[in-house]
Parts: structure tokens; C-alpha cells; sequence
């Protein structure tokens, strides 16, 4: 009688995420590099045959995420689970269109599981499974997220919900909010309109499609438009001439707390997980036994 023992290798993950070119997505490139199964058989002696391995293809794809439906938060949570040593995880998320998933599944020992990465669209559809170290995924895509948006690729006027104080921030390179409201409070009605104006069209063209453009408030007065005497106010009161310098420091306060040119998407930027981070600043193998206990 014989019999075959089994040994198995996982799988290697890297992960990015980038922009895509144009508006509010953000691509999510994966390549995970096949495990690897080995099988030697044994006769009821004991002697083993010549091992024999094979290792799974190796994939590399790309999906994408929408700031509409964000699901950095679940994708968050899905990476904290995995940490806390369920059994099986999964989050789904609706990139305006396709349909993606995550899914884990943990084996036993505790140190490896497997990942599923499924995208159905009506272009190319998808289920790749691999088995991986359960640290290494965690580490590779929490950490991928993390350097994006702390990178100076990553644009929130690119993906986030913003205001128009937090958008008119982000496109001046040589004054805080605080010292643009300083400076208007000083101009005169259509001065306030023009540069108001000019400052938002610079946001515009960068929430677009960028690039990653900010410029000084002397760029707005010297790029914008003179306001025509008959046309209407559009950002400013008629009455702002007669009003007095704390009057015209509440509206700007108004004024910079309207919803921006902006997208749908959380503030990735604050988006962080200590139970995460805790988990991965403590060496693999008490990280298993926290769990454990």
C-alpha cells in the first residue's frame, strides 16, 4: 500500500493602487505569484519517490474602484478580520458597473489562507485564487493603500468629498485657507469674484483629470477675468463694498464651507487602522499566538 504526502508553498503578493488618468477612479494592480504543491509517494516501507512540485500560473490584473460607491472602509475592515483570525472574509464593491469581491479563507496552521480577487464587467470577467502567507497579505495590501494616499501621486481632489475652503487649499501653494481669506477681506467686490472664480476653474481642470497642479494667489488675480459691471454676483454679496472686514470674514467662512468640485470618496488620507498596524508591528509568530489566546 502506498500512500502520498503533501507539502505546500504559498504564493507571493505585491499589490499598487495609482489613478487612473481621468476622473474619480483609482486602479487597484495586483500579481500574485502561484503556490506551489509537492507530492512524494511512499510505499508501505516507507521509501519515498522523487518529489514532484507544481506551481500554480501566476496572475497579474488590474480593477478599479469608483469614489461613488467608496469601499476603502469595508476594504479596511476586510483586512482587520483577516487579522483577528476568522475563519472566512469577504467584501464586494460596486465600481459604477463592474462588480469586484475580496475573499479569504483561512487554513490551517493560522499562518497561511487563501485569497480570492473576483471582477465581473462586460468586458472581462475573473476568479483568481491563490494561496498566501496571511501576513504578507494583510502587510502588502494595507500597506500599498497607505503609501498611495500618503504619496505625492495621490490627488484628493482627485477622488474626495470636499469643500470649496478645503479645494482652494489644495490649488495654492503659497497661502493656507486662512491667509487667502485675509487677503480677500481686503479687495473690493469684483476683485473677491474674480480671483473666487479663477481659483475654482484651477480646481476644476485639476479634479478632472489633473495634473497635480497649485499655484500662488497672485496667479488667480493675474489669470482671472474682469467682471462685467451689469453681470451677477456669483460668489460674493452686491452689498460686499459696504460691509465691514468681520462681516466679510463670515461669509468667506460661508462661502469656503460650500460643497467644492469635488468627488464622492471618504478622506483617505485619515484612513488609517491601529489594529492593523499594531498587528503588524509585532513579530509573525506572537502575532499568531495573540490571536490564539
Amino acid at each position: 500500500m502506498t500512500y502520498v504526502l503533501f507539502d505546500y508553498k504559498p504564493g507571493h503578493i505585491e499589490a499598487r493602487f495609482s489613478h487612473e488618468p481621468e476622473f474619480d477612479f483609482i486602479e487597484l494592480r495586483i500579481r500574485m505569484t502561484g503556490d506551489i504543491t509537492t507530492t512524494t509517494e511512499c510505499d508501505k516501507h516507507g521509501r519515498k519517490t522523487e518529489p514532484v512540485s507544481y506551481q500554480k500560473e501566476t496572475v497579474d490584473f488590474t480593477v478599479y474602484i469608483s469614489s461613488v460607491f467608496c469601499p476603502f472602509k469595508d476594504f479596511i475592515r476586510f483586512l482587520e478580520a483577516i487579522t483577528l483570525d476568522v475563519q472566512e472574509c469577504a467584501f464586494g464593491w460596486d465600481p459604477e458597473g463592474p462588480e469586484g469581491r475580496m475573499h479569504w479563507l483561512r487554513r490551517s496552521p493560522q499562518d497561511t489562507g487563501f485569497l480570492t480577487v473576483e471582477w465581473v464587467s462586460s468586458k472581462k470577467n475573473f476568479s483568481h485564487r491563490m494561496m498566501l502567507n496571511t501576513r504578507e497579505t494583510v502587510s502588502t495590501l494595507y500597506l500599498a493603500f497607505r503609501a498611495f494616499v500618503d504619496s505625492p501621486e495621490y490627488d484628493p481632489l482627485r477622488y474626495e468629498e470636499l469643500n470649496y475652503g478645503e479645494c482652494f487649499a489644495l490649488v495654492l501653494s503659497d497661502a493656507s485657507l486662512g491667509d487667502l481669506a485675509g487677503r480677500l477681506a481686503e479687495m473690493n467686490a469684483d476683485t473677491v469674484e474674480r480671483v473666487l472664480q479663477s481659483l475654482a476653474n484651477s480646481v476644476d481642470d485639476r479634479h478632472m483629470k489633473g495634473p497635480k497642479l497649485s499655484f500662488p494667489i497672485k496667479h488667480s488675480l493675474e489669470a482671472s477675468e474682469p467682471v462685467e459691471p451689469s453681470s451677477k454676483y456669483e460668489w460674493v454679496d452686491p452689498e460686499w463694498d459696504t460691509w465691514d472686514t468681520s462681516h466679510r470674514m463670515i461669509k468667506l467662512e460661508e462661502i469656503f464651507s460650500w460643497g467644492g468640485m469635488s468627488w464622492y470618496g471618504h478622506n483617505l488620507r485619515q484612513m488609517r487602522s491601529k489594529l492593523i498596524e499594531d498587528w503588524l508591528s509585532l513579530p509573525e509568530a506572537v502575532a499568531a499566538r495573540t490571536n490564539t489566546t
